[in-house]
C-alpha cells in the first residue's frame, strides 16, 4: 500500500472518516490486508466489481435518531440484488457500520 497507508494506524485513521471500528476490522479481514516487511500490503489486490451503484434504487428502511438503515437494489450482469447497509452516530458523525466491499 502507499505510504499515506503504510501502517495499521494510519489506515484506520483513514477509514474512521466513514466507517465504525467494527466495520473497518471487518474490511481489514474481507481484504485480507496483511503487514509484510514491516508494510502494508493486500496480496490480491485485483478484484473489483460488476455492481452498477449508478443504477442503484435505494429505501430508507430504518429510521431511528441514532441509526439508519438503506436497502440498495443494484444490479450486476443480468441479476439484482439487495443490499442493507447501516449508518449510526458516533461522535455528531454519521458512519458506516458495514464494510463496503463491493
Amino acid at each position: 500500500m502507499g505510504g499515506e497507508l503504510d501502517s495499521w494506524e494510519k489506515l484506520y485513521s483513514y477509514l474512521d472518516d466513514l466507517y465504525t471500528k467494527e466495520a473497518i476490522d471487518a474490511l481489514v479481514d474481507w481484504m485480507d490486508i496483511v503487514e509484510y516487511e514491516g508494510r502494508l500490503a493486500q496480496p490480491d489486490a485485483d478484484g473489483g466489481s460488476i455492481i452498477d451503484w449508478r443504477t442503484a434504487e435505494v429505501v430508507l428502511t430504518d429510521d431511528a435518531e441514532t441509526q439508519k438503515t438503506y436497502d440498495f437494489t443494484v444490479s450486476y450482469g443480468d441479476s439484482t440484488e439487495t443490499l442493507s447497509f447501516t449508518f449510526v452516530l458516533e461522535n455528531d458523525r454519521w458512519k458506516l457500520n458495514y464494510p463496503l466491499g463491493y
